[in-house]
């Protein structure tokens, strides 16, 4: 994609040394050295004339909430004495490969009596990430120690200069200097580094910033040059005591030869932070997400074309404050041509200037004329391995940090998919990358490390995102039709409307209007809608919002979670109950209009939702519950294990099974495939309902990243099972006795690819290929270490799978009626309607003629039409042709 070149904005300034600079730098450093660490010079000042929460261009904190900007500096905002080494990483700069020197400093203003705290600390943190991490994963270090952490230099309480060993436990001081004589209301803190190979010389001074008077000094002579290449951070540590520790930076100052300039575009996350887009039957659907901003900033975003080599307004949104989204709307849009975009806010720089910030992008031709239309599918994405960043000690390597799945990232756009689909969980609540607290910036944290992972995709190809249970900070979520919950087993939000809103609001939109804007209860809104885009029109349903508490409606077996610990309970016989809901009738109401509309250009249609229409859950035989997945033993490819029981889930939507029969009825009249994720278990499997094999094919995407690997191993191999496929697959009953046909199972399993807690639990993504000459849909499930580009066939075994668009209703045909010759359309729409005038099916072609199947003898009504032209002819009283006799109907539109 080409962007167009930024405007930088940190401030550059020159420093000229001066010879009483030279004098107090220490002897060891050559003249000659110094001139040449001088030559490179970046200086941040903080300057603002109100408060935000935004720390500015280039800068990543960690955590959103816990640092501020007052027109003093930047203050640190922690809350709690536990929340441990919070950290605001520098982007544009790090210290590289190349021998050199190098030098930091920073002014830092206590804010609390060193008499009430003890330990605490401030400073500058050197070689986060060492050189091995890449700078956004890096850009996470804070809070706990561990491999590859770094180096910490600054001042404790007393203005004591300390160095600290970032990669061991609790952080252990590793120099020291004296304790001073006096405090001072603010120092300033100095770091002077000399590389000697593969050894770092380190100097910290502690100055009395009003006086510049020396107070405390400390030497390394001999650190390794693992802990000082990497990232560049600022530290606040609240120590022990009865309130935390907190302080305020300013002047924070990086020079030297060894100083690197970090060349990516990804070192710009904020004031924009990413950009979602649909385009739906030639309209725009924009939103835009942003940082959190000063009261006088950052209040309107304007929408940019370039047109003539010039930038064009064509809209202005103003920006919604919690959850700091701006909308977008363009009807019609030029769908027709590829668009170069650019998204404009105001806001103070650093210095408190305001500023134009833009964020650049495209917004692709929409490929009506493409024959193979692409979309990629995920699900589940999470941060960082066990035990979360905020456990105490953590290994800050690739083995534990996944952010910014910047391997899969790459991957995918090997297959450069026309459509994205995100299907929830975004982000987890818990440790991903810390612990949870439930407001809107904790969530904003969580989930702009999701733009920043996935931006280079979004940016460019329309993208549909819709929220799962973790994105609202749920394990599970039965939503009962938004009523509030003291607990989520009860049915509905445990957490406030607001709250809720917000993080559909970051998601949703920039998805097309709801068929229904009416909220639910406590004022919750909906998203569920449809897409039709490329000639492929997708309903985008929500699975959780209007379904019943397994626990309310079924008291007798003791649910907890989803999951039934009464032994005598059969969830085959007994949860099928009356009032049971799952999509809700609202939601049923929208799909029966959407199954007959194939208007703007409509060619195959597709169900996009949170999770599967089926309980894929196998456990071992004496388990009962699904916690004890984290834990259990997997198996190298060869071995099967044999303890395992198909399970019954009410998590999944499995249950209630008499509404999930409803839904799929409805999605086969229109041949509609189901995609969706949440069950980090990648499969392919065919519902049925009356009958195996009677419904739409669906596939569940595997992870992105997981520490919750479900799996399938059923005890027997299934019915009609094909030759040399593997014994999970064939003809098998849910644990709720839901008919399904399983297909290719992704299995986690030992496969031997480093790192392992990243990759066994067999994560990936999905590719669906949908052709539009043919009526054929392909799909494929990739493993996310493997490179299409170098193994185009490597996917997980049993892929890919190549499906019929008719597959998706494969109810038993009992008859036909007359072929039908269609003159006057390209691609005519069928509807088939029964002697009540009920849709059996609606199908689009791309042939003159079709022959319509029946599946009861009986009379029809064929409607023929050209959804484009709204020419329509109605043949009404068709009866079912006895066998072996043929018939011809001519139709003229």
């Amino acid at each position: 994609m080409a962007i167009l070149k930024k405007k930088s904005f940190i401030t550059i300034i020159s420093i000229t040394i001066g010879i009483m600079t030279f004098l107090i730098f220490p002897c060891e450093l050559s003249y000659a050295q110094f001139y040449e660490s001088s030559i490179k010079s970046y200086l941040i000042k903080w300057n603002l004339p109100e408060e935000r929460v935004w720390v500015g261009p280039y800068l990543w904190a960690n955590r959103l909430q816990d640092w501020l900007v007052i027109p003093a500096g930047l203050k640190s905002n922690i809350t709690r004495t536990n929340l441990h080494f919070r950290t605001v990483h520098l982007l544009s700069h790090k210290l590289g490969k190349k021998e050199g020197t190098f030098a930091i400093e920073v002014t830092i203003t206590p804010l609390t009596l060193h008499s009430d705290v003890f330990d605490s600390f401030a400073g500058v943190l050197i070689g986060a990430g060492a050189g091995d991490l890449s700078f956004q994963s890096s850009s996470l270090i804070h809070h706990s120690p561990g491999k590859n952490g770094g180096i910490m230099a600054g001042i404790d309480e007393c203005g004591r200069a300390l160095i600290r060993d970032f990669t061991k436990k609790n952080a252990p001081v590793i120099a020291t200097g004296k304790v001073p004589n006096r405090f001072a209301s603010t120092y300033k803190i100095s770091l002077k580094g000399t590389q000697h190979g593969n050894w770092c010389e380190l100097w910290l001074f502690s100055y009395d910033a009003q006086t510049n008077e020396l107070l405390s000094d400390a030497k390394l002579p001999d650190a390794s040059i693992r802990q000082v290449e990497g990232n560049i951070a600022l530290v606040a540590h609240p120590g022990g005591g009865d309130k935390p520790a907190n302080f305020i930076f300013n002047n924070f100052l990086v020079k030297g030869s060894k100083l690197e300039v970090v060349e990516s575009e990804d070192k710009e996350i904020g004031p924009i932070v990413g950009v979602l887009y649909t385009i739906s039957r030639g309209n725009l659907y924009l939103s835009v997400q942003t940082v959190p901003l000063g009261k006088n900033e950052g209040n309107e975003i304007s929408l940019e074309i370039e047109q003539g080599g010039d930038w064009l307004s064509i809209a202005k949104a103003p920006v919604e404050p919690t959850s700091r989204i701006a909308k977008f709307q363009v009807v019609p849009w030029r769908y027709k041509v590829d668009t170069k975009y650019r998204t404009v806010i105001y806001c103070y720089d650093n210095d408190g200037k305001l500023k134009p910030f833009p964020y650049y992008g495209k917004i692709r031709k929409e490929p009506l004329d493409k024959t193979t239309v692409v979309l990629g599918a995920f699900t589940c994405s999470r941060m960082v391995g066990d035990p979360g960043v905020d456990a105490g000690s953590f290994e800050w390597t690739a083995n534990k940090v996944w952010f910014p799945h910047g391997d899969l990232v790459s991957k995918v756009k090997v297959h450069d998919p026309d459509i994205l689909f995100f299907s929830g969980d975004q982000i987890y609540e818990h440790a991903s990358p810390t612990r949870k607290e439930v407001n809107i910036l904790d969530y904003l944290y969580r989930w702009y490390l999701w733009h920043w992972s996935f931006r280079t995709l979004t940016r460019e190809r329309p993208t549909i995102c819709i929220p799962d249970d973790h994105d609202v900070y749920q394990g599970n979520l039965w939503g009962a039709g938004g009523r509030p919950a003291k607990q989520q087993d009860d049915g509905g939000y445990v957490n406030p409307p607001d709250f809720v809103n917000a993080v559909q609001n970051t998601q949703t939109a920039h998805l097309p209007p709801p068929f229904d804007l009416t909220p639910i209860e406590q004022g919750i809104t909906v998203y569920y809608t449809d897409v039709t885009y490329a000639g492929i029109s997708m309903a985008v349903i929500e699975d959780r919002k209007f379904k019943s508490s397994p626990k309310e409606l079924l008291p007798n077996s003791q649910c907890e979670n989803g999951w039934f610990q009464n032994y005598n309970f059969n969830p085959k016989k007994e949860a099928d109950v009356p009032g049971a809901v799952l999509l809700g009738q609202r939601q049923m109401d929208f799909l029966n209009k959407w199954v007959e509309d194939w208007s703007y250009n409509a060619e195959f249609k597709l169900v996009l939702s949170q999770t599967l229409y089926a309980s894929m859950s196998t456990l071992p035989a004496n388990e009962t519950r699904d916690n004890i997945i984290p834990k259990l033993e997997l198996y190298p490819p060869n071995e099967y294990p044999e303890f395992y029981e198909i399970k019954a889930d009410a998590d999944t939507n499995g249950w209630p099974p008499s509404a999930r029969n409803e839904a799929l009825r409805m999605w086969r009249k229109c041949f509609a495939m189901h995609i969706c994720g949440d069950q980090h278990l990648g499969s392919t499997i065919q519902y049925g309902i009356e009958n195996w094999n009677d419904a739409s094919y669906a596939f569940c995407v595997p992870a992105i990243s997981t520490r919750f690997p479900r799996r399938w191993f059923p005890p027997l191999p299934g019915n009609n099972r094909k030759e040399n496929a593997p014994r999970y697959t064939g003809e098998y009953e849910d644990g709720f006795g839901n008919k399904i046909t399983v297909h290719a199972v992704a299995n986690p399993m030992l496969y031997g690819v480093e790192p392992q807690e990243l990759y066994n639990p067999a994560t990936g993504y999905g590719i669906i290929r949908l052709n539009k000459k043919d009526r054929t849909i392909t799909i494929e499930c990739w493993p996310r270490w493997v490179n299409p580009q170098l193994e185009p066939q490597k996917m997980f075994p049993g892929w890919p799978i190549t499906i019929s668009q008719l597959d998706n209703n494969r109810k038993d045909i009992k008859g036909y009626l007359p072929t039908l010759k269609i003159t006057g359309s390209e691609k005519p729409l069928i509807k088939v309607k029964d002697s009540n005038n009920n849709l059996v099916y609606a199908i689009r072609i791309n042939q003159s003629s079709f022959k319509p199947f029946v599946f009861e003898e009986g009379t029809y009504t064929i409607e023929v039409s050209d959804p484009e032209t709204k020419s329509t002819k109605v043949l009404e009283n068709i009866q079912c042709l006895p066998p072996n006799e043929e018939k011809t109907l001519d139709v003229a539109l």
